[in-house]
């Protein structure tokens, strides 16, 4: 019997149910076209059939599989692998994300406005802007 044939009047049975979530790793989208209804006749049948434990022992497994691939990706020395891997696994280590809210030592910080002339719009006047902007600098 196919699972087709389980199907009667967009029915979902326990066995088909089951098969088409390990089969699909819980992918509620897939296992709805497998079974031709809707994702919520799968989310309703999977808590009719108390199969919530089978939703996260699939979705536990695709976790380890990613994980692996992540661990595979790192070996081969993939950057934004090995970054992602220190941000989240490294943080024991120190490897901390974190944005900066106060200045040195902890203090405040400080912000220094520069009001500046209009775009130079050729070389002269760009020459002349960027000795502008290095004397107000050099003032404060």
């Amino acid at each position: 019997m196919t699972l087709g044939e389980n199907i009667i009047n967009n029915k979902i049975t326990k066995t088909n149910l089951e098969k088409a979530l390990r089969d699909l790793d819980a992918n509620f989208t897939q296992v709805a076209r497998r079974l031709k209804v809707s994702r919520q006749a799968v989310y309703d049948a999977v808590k009719r059939y108390e199969m919530q434990a089978v939703v996260d022992e699939c979705r536990e497994e695709m976790v380890d599989i990613a994980e692996n691939a992540l661990h595979n990706l790192v070996r081969n020395e993939h950057a934004s692998a090995i970054m992602f891997y220190l941000r989240t696994m490294g943080k024991g280590r120190g490897y901390v994300e974190r944005q900066e809210t106060t200045g040195a030592d902890g203090e405040a910080i400080k912000i220094q406005s520069i009001d500046t002339p209009p775009r130079a719009t050729n070389i002269e006047d760009w020459v002349s802007t960027k000795n502008r902007m290095r004397e107000l600098i050099d003032d404060e």
